[in-house]
């Protein structure tokens, strides 16, 4: 015969388990919100699109939703992105000593920036396929690193006119993978693809891209427009731009205008006109406010541009180039001199001399 509680016990036991489901309940609840709440912060992202493309605000949602729901389940270190940051100069000397100075520093800056971020750098001096020069040399340089790598998942070409002034931002990739773009360029969405499009409504300049299939095409179509043997086609088709000069040779960045414009529904699934932030900041309109900008400032500009400075090519300098530069390397570098308390002398110094600062703002680790 089975055992029976008494009716008192039996009593008791309910209440107790009465009792106890809602306070695990509750616990559950607990646990799922504060776990979220983890996601959450971990799910923010800089100012990566302040101003975003009307056509992918849905997608953008359903990235950032499905991002929260990935990073659930992966550790953090499993997502590290592999990232090589390419750039390069002609194979002959400057023009100037500043012009060879300017270059070291330049180096200096990116190899700076990828030892806080982890990424590797390339910097390339040659010719890496016969015909392709100047701005053209970086296209095959490009595919040829990108076939050789297979686990490098992301490349970003960088002009050696261009540095980093921002070394605490991260570059948001994982996002852009998570909206599914496979290129990054920074340009404006309604210039890039207006009735008539304009051929400076992006910069060939400093741009990301996704080491994939559709990324070799697309270099390949791209190449096309600088090879020698399309001269007179390639400078028929880019002529339809009313604003670039009618004698020029076919330049790459009115040939990515072009492309992205050839087949708008391709271009607009894969490739992000990036105007959120810095990705190219023309100098002209930042070397002045350097002063302006605090440490921890949000609205420090993460690319300067030096555009129109030929720096390595001309025999002599504008002072305006060479000095805007010198002060966005200053600023720059003071950023990594923090972490020992040390900065320039001023941001327009040229002395390799360093002054003790009392505070000390380091760079963050990714």
């Amino acid at each position: 015969m089975g055992r029976c509680f008494p009716g008192s016990v039996l009593a008791a036991l309910i209440f107790t388990c009465s009792m106890l489901i809602p306070v695990s309940v509750l616990l559950t609840f607990t646990t799922i919100d504060s776990t979220w709440s983890s996601i959450e912060k971990r799910v923010s992202v800089p100012n990566v699109a302040a101003r975003l493309q009307p056509i992918h605000v849905i997608e953008d949602v359903q990235a950032a939703v499905k991002m929260a729901g990935n990073m659930r389940m992966q550790p953090e270190k499993s997502r590290r992105i592999e990232f090589m940051l390419v750039t390069g100069e002609r194979s002959v000397a400057c023009g100037s000593s500043e012009g060879s100075y300017v270059m070291m520093m330049s180096y200096k800056n990116k190899i700076d920036y990828c030892n806080i971020h982890g990424c590797k750098v390339w910097y390339a001096l040659e010719v890496w396929e016969n015909g392709f020069t100047g701005t053209w040399a970086r296209y095959p340089l490009l595919l040829k690193l990108m076939k050789a790598n297979p686990k490098i998942q992301w490349f970003m070409w960088m002009d050696s006119d261009a540095i980093f002034t921002d070394l605490n931002f991260t570059i948001p990739i994982r996002t852009y993978e998570d909206w599914g773009k496979k290129m990054v360029v920074p340009g404006y969405w309604e210039k890039v693809y207006a009735e008539n499009p304009d051929w400076i409504s992006l910069n060939a300049g400093i741009f990301l891209m996704k080491n994939c299939e559709w990324s070799h095409k697309f270099l390949r179509s791209w190449m096309r427009y600088g090879d020698p043997s399309n001269l007179a086609s390639s400078k028929m088709r880019l002529n339809s731009f009313l604003t670039r000069p009618k004698y020029w040779d076919p330049d790459d960045q009115s040939a990515l205008v072009y492309l992205l414009n050839l087949n708008k529904t391709d271009s607009q699934a894969n490739v992000y006109l990036e105007s959120g932030y810095d990705l190219h900041g023309y100098w002209k309109f930042i070397v002045d406010n350097y002063e302006n900008i605090t440490n921890n400032d949000k609205s420090r500009p993460f690319v300067t541009h030096f555009c129109g400075c030929n720096f390595c090519g001309r025999k002599k300098i504008s002072a305006d180039c060479y000095g805007g530069f010198r002060r966005a390397f200053n600023f720059a570098d003071n950023q990594l001199l923090s972490q020992v308390s040390l900065s320039h002398l001023s941001l327009s110094s040229p002395d390799p001399l360093l002054k003790a600062t009392s505070a000390k703002t380091s760079p963050e680790s990714p």
